[in-house]
């Protein structure tokens, strides 16, 4: 392919049906997450027992994947307008200043939601090991760590963008300009590591909140105190393991095709890639897990109350027996 215009078999392949099926596929993934969104919200604001600054940042974790899955629908629907309204192979291609709107939003709503696992995995921390300290500050946290997570998150796409020149042209908005890409990789890998740091920090935090809890057991307020505690780590445990899959899952899809790009088509890749680009489904899953995670959560809970309101009628039994062996 030249650096300009598409080839014929390239333009075939994007206008073949087979294509806008896959098309029609990732429109769909899109769209089921702003559904389930909607229940995990609803779940979260109004039924969930975990704390409300949580809560926030929960609820801003999906508010940038949805706002990923809002630029990904339009990228989509640009591009196949674009490659059926051209008049030529060369008119489908676009320049990347062109692209900057919808790729920022979608680098910057990914990058957040890294960014914003992040800050939930501290945020537990500090709820854990310091809860003075976290009773006071932690809506000053929350409050921090979403303006920050915003900023850093958006505040790159600039400094990438610039180094596009006007004349770098590409396939779709998904795509990078040559330049972009190398600083864009970069950042990838520095948060490919910062994935795997946080996997094994919210691992020794979950031990650590089961060994705290049991040593509660005997005063009601602290105990309760350290289940809610280890029920909200237990959440973002189950989010960080689903979100570090799908890193491991994109970084070996991408290691793979980079071997076997020498070998298969264009137009096989194409539809692989149409078909396999992992952060749609990463946007996905994170309401799906946090749906599943608050339902074990509910009924955990309720397993623990049945058992310690049992356990107190256990022991006022006893006392009575006692007393009447007394008397």
């Amino acid at each position: 392919m030249s650096s300009d215009c598409l080839t014929p078999e390239q333009h075939a392949i994007y206008k073949s049906p087979i294509y806008l099926c896959f098309i029609t596929w990732n429109l769909l993934i899109a769209t089921l997450t702003f559904i389930l969104t909607f229940f995990a919200l609803k779940s979260l604001i109004y039924r969930s027992i975990l704390p409300k600054p949580t809560i926030l940042l929960l609820i801003s974790l999906l508010i940038f994947g949805n706002i990923h899955q809002l630029f990904y629908i339009l990228m989509k629907i640009r591009f196949i307008f674009r490659v059926f309204s051209a008049e030529s192979p060369c008119d489908i291609l676009d320049y990347a200043v062109n692209c900057r709107v919808i790729t920022s939003g979608m680098l910057g709503a990914a990058w957040g939601c890294v960014f914003m696992q992040i800050a939930l995995s501290f945020e537990r921390m500090l709820a854990t090991v310091f809860e003075a300290v976290h009773r006071k500050l932690r809506y000053w946290y929350c409050g921090v760590s979403i303006g920050f997570v915003f900023c850093s998150s958006f505040s790159l796409i600039p400094i990438i963008s610039n180094q596009d020149s006007g004349e770098d042209r590409v396939q779709n908005c998904g795509y990078l300009s040559t330049q972009a890409g190398q600083t864009i990789n970069m950042i990838n890998d520095i948060f490919l590591i910062f994935t795997i740091f946080q996997v094994f920090f919210d691992i020794l935090l979950l031990k650590y909140s089961v060994v705290l809890e049991k040593r509660k057991n005997f005063k009601i307020t602290e105990r309760y105190q350290s289940i809610e505690s280890l029920k909200s780590t237990q959440a973002m445990f189950f989010l960080s393991i689903s979100h570090f899959f799908f890193t491991i899952l994109n970084l070996t899809i991408i290691v793979t095709l980079n071997y076997l790009r020498s070998f298969i088509s264009f137009q096989i890749l194409s539809l692989i890639l149409t078909v396999i680009y992992i952060t749609p489904y990463s946007c996905l899953f994170s309401p799906i897990v946090l749906l599943l995670t608050l339902n074990h959560i509910k009924n955990q809970r309720k397993t623990t109350i049945r058992s310690m309101v049992q356990q107190k009628q256990t022991q006022s039994s006893h006392l009575t027996e006692m007393r009447k062996m007394w008397n």
